[in-house]
């Protein structure tokens, strides 16, 4: 699978589990959160309460980081199917 792929799968996986289908992006100037419906856009994002523009590639190391690991992500994918 390429990279590209891996991340925008991880970055639907992550914002499906939310209320919204929102990825919750934690600003790492002011550490504001706030719901991103797209990881991708044309025009350039920005934090709402301090301005810092949010990459693409900040939003991917964070949903690396909160991709649940081994078997917390096996039980979590059979919860999800079964409840």
């Amino acid at each position: 699978m390429h990279e590209k792929d891996d991340a925008e799968s991880r970055f639907l996986y992550l914002a499906q589990r939310n209320k919204g289908n929102k990825f919750q992006y934690e600003c790492p100037n002011c550490l504001c959160c706030f719901g991103i419906r797209q990881r991708v856009t044309l025009n350039k994002r920005h934090c709402p309460a301090c301005g810092l523009e949010i990459s693409v590639k900040e939003i991917d190391r964070q949903t690396k980081a909160e991709m649940p690991r081994g078997c917390l992500a096996i039980f979590d994918q059979l919860f999800e199917i079964f409840f």
